[in-house]
């Protein structure tokens, strides 16, 4: 019980600091020179008073009366425009995204943040560049390092795993049902605090043209309205890209693999006409020269050393 006291304690005071980290503007600058100065937080909850498929925005946190403001999100909108209170006790999931600096570092749990975030590992990962593909993220366009195929791929990938997402936590007659739209996927690329960055409607708009092409070549379908659904051909369509994807790596460790082996052949060809000099490593004929011979006398002469004493 005590425990259980501390916790909620624990709790309250890092919701408190959550919300003095809250951003100022809905816009969060993510490049230039502004951008550097960034250092905010987004906290999203999930509750039991709240529905499933509602998305949280925490705002305040009431000390008096132990309850959080937060705004929902309706399922097909993007705009976090209905308040309402929920109890501390009641939540059951958290997901914070820390603004720092050009990057974002994404929490997917509550204790998760607290660990990296109390032992500054999170800023020590900006500070070494190091670019984990859950955690951190670089402010750059998503799809800047990759050609039009390998995007419309991700996209279809993320696609698939929100239905399966989906099928897992609903009963098979609602499976088929199943429909996602733009802003689905874009808060599985980057988080629910995607809403935040300034190029959103760009990036969106770049999905839709994934999305409709995707729909254009069958392995998606047109759902009600803004909605997708996953079409036949998707399984096939992801598992032939990945065999296109390993076969490539197979060509590329194949033609390594020549290059180094030429290269030994050629090394050894010229060593054999004399025009490369190399030291001898073993001597058969008697003489005493060669590296191993000489390596041989030395390892005798110190176990005779040794013995000796």
């Amino acid at each position: 019980m005590c425990l259980k006291k501390l916790n909620e304690k624990f709790l309250e005071r890092n919701l408190e600091f959550l919300e003095r980290q809250r951003p100022s503007e809905s816009n969060i600058p993510r490049s230039g020179e502004v951008a550097k100065a960034v250092n905010c937080h987004i906290l999203f909850i999930g509750h039991k008073e709240l529905d499933v498929n509602e998305d949280a925005l925490f705002e305040s946190y009431n000390k008096n009366t132990k309850k959080l403001s937060v705004r929902v999100r309706a399922e097909a909108g993007t705009v976090y425009d209905t308040p309402k209170e929920v109890s501390i006790k009641g939540i059951s999931s958290m997901e914070i995204t820390h603004f720092y600096g050009q990057y974002d570092l994404k929490y997917n749990s509550y204790w998760q943040w607290v660990f990296e975030g109390w032992t500054k590992w999170d800023t020590f990962k900006v500070w070494a560049y190091y670019r984990h593909k859950s955690n951190i993220t670089r402010f750059a366009s998503y799809f800047s390092k990759m050609d039009k195929t390998d995007a419309r791929m991700k996209v279809l990938e993320h696609a698939v795993n929100l239905k399966v997402k989906h099928d897992g936590k609903n009963t098979f007659s609602f499976r088929d049902s199943f429909q996602f739209s733009i802003y689905d996927i874009a808060i599985s690329i980057y988080g629910r605090s995607f809403r935040y960055r300034k190029d959103a409607e760009e990036f969106q708009s770049m999905l839709k043209l994934c999305l409709d092409s995707l729909v254009a070549e069958g392995d998606l379908d047109k759902g009600d309205s803004i909605y997708y659904k996953i079409g036949r051909s998707a399984i096939k369509t992801l598992d032939e890209y990945n065999r296109g994807i390993v076969r490539h790596k197979d060509s590329k460790r194949v033609a390594g693999g020549m290059l180094w082996l030429t290269v030994i052949l050629a090394i050894s060809a010229l060593i054999q006409s004399e025009l490369i000099k190399a030291p001898t490593l073993l001597d058969l004929t008697g003489e005493g020269g060669g590296l191993l011979n000489d390596f041989g006398r030395c390892l005798k002469a110190v176990y005779t050393h040794i013995t000796n004493k």
